[in-house]
């Protein structure tokens, strides 16, 4: 019986733990119970030896696809970069979209400063486009009565002498006309009224006249400085077309024609010419209504000087069509000397 469960007993098998294998007996050992043998022990799930090659193998594995992974991602990432390179370079060497006007003169493509600048340029374009749509009236010198078109020109048969003249207008010749080198005629106006009378060259005789009365203030209203010959050392401006009015204390006398001499000193007058002092061929010159003014009331009818009740009413006077029609006819005047 004793044999028989000592049997037993050495028959007892040996359970296993999980997921580990049975120790075998030490064959070194030659006593205790094979299960008291010391172990090793580990931190984690037993393996034998080929698993942990294998496990080895699998981490080498694994270190190298991350390796291979890294390196690939890292290729990746240069050839995204080369593209961004090759795209900006790209863009850089591209004309920019739009009219070619636009960028003359430039490569790159116009920053928003520089489509600023275009509108402002634009608007100014617009601007001045509209600026010039509106007539300037600068340079007028009052209506006229005459258009340009309707006007013709006179010179005389020596041909010293041409001016301009509206075509309802007539030249007419006055005795002595043509007889040397003198050009004398009288301009009338469409009614046969006289305008202005012209005498150029050497008539031989002098002016003659004197004052009539005590000097009085006299004005110039108008003058127009004008380019033709004269003597210097006889006069005391240069050759110019005036309107100068004389007081004659019951009204004023008025007239406009060509001068080259103030009408009297320091501001008054008994009497003043409308002639210019010339040259040798003509040593007086005229293109005037009147030769002559005096500070005397004149009589009706006198030739060529206006008689007014005021100086206002004369400067009103300079507005009419005769006077401006006047006015450019004599400032037209060109003269050939010698």
């Amino acid at each position: 019986m004793d044999r028989i469960e000592q049997l037993m007993k050495n028959a007892k098998p040996q359970v296993p733990g999980p997921r580990q294998h049975a120790v075998p007996d030490n064959p070194e050992s030659g006593t205790g119970e094979p299960g008291a043998q010391a172990a090793p022990t580990f931190s984690g799930t037993f393996t034998d030896g080929n698993n942990i090659a294998s496990l080895d193998r699998a981490r080498q594995s694994q270190r190298r696809t991350a390796m291979r992974t890294g390196v690939a991602g890292l290729a990746a990432a240069a050839v995204v970069t080369l593209a961004v390179v090759a795209g900006n370079m790209g863009g850089l060497n591209s004309p920019a979209p739009g009219p070619a006007a636009s960028n003359t003169g430039s490569d790159a493509a116009p920053s928003p400063g520089a489509s600023a600048s275009r509108t402002a340029d634009a608007a100014k374009a617009q601007a001045s486009a509209s600026a010039s749509a509106v007539p300037s009236t600068a340079a007028s010198s009052g209506p006229a009565s005459v258009p340009a078109a309707a006007w013709q020109t006179f010179t005389s048969a020596n041909g010293n002498v041409s001016f301009d003249y509206p075509a309802g207008w007539k030249v007419v010749p006055l005795p002595g006309d043509g007889v040397g080198n003198v050009v004398k005629l009288q301009v009338t106006d469409s009614a046969g009224k006289h305008v202005a009378a012209l005498t150029y060259g050497d008539t031989g005789g002098g002016l003659g006249g004197a004052c009539s009365s005590e000097p009085r203030p006299y004005t110039v209203l108008d003058t127009v400085e004008m380019q033709l010959p004269y003597n210097a050392g006889a006069s005391n401006v240069t050759p110019r077309f005036t309107f100068r009015a004389v007081e004659t204390g019951s009204g004023v006398n008025a007239s406009f024609g060509l001068t080259s001499s103030t009408a009297g000193t320091d501001g008054r007058s008994c009497m003043f010419y409308n002639v210019v002092n010339g040259p040798q061929d003509s040593p007086v010159y005229m293109f005037a209504d009147s030769l002559q003014v005096n500070s005397a009331p004149s009589p009706d009818g006198a030739a060529g000087v206006k008689t007014f009740s005021t100086i206002a009413e004369a400067r009103a006077y300079m507005q009419s069509s005769g006077y401006l029609d006047a006015k450019r006819m004599i400032t037209s005047l060109q003269i050939t000397a010698g």
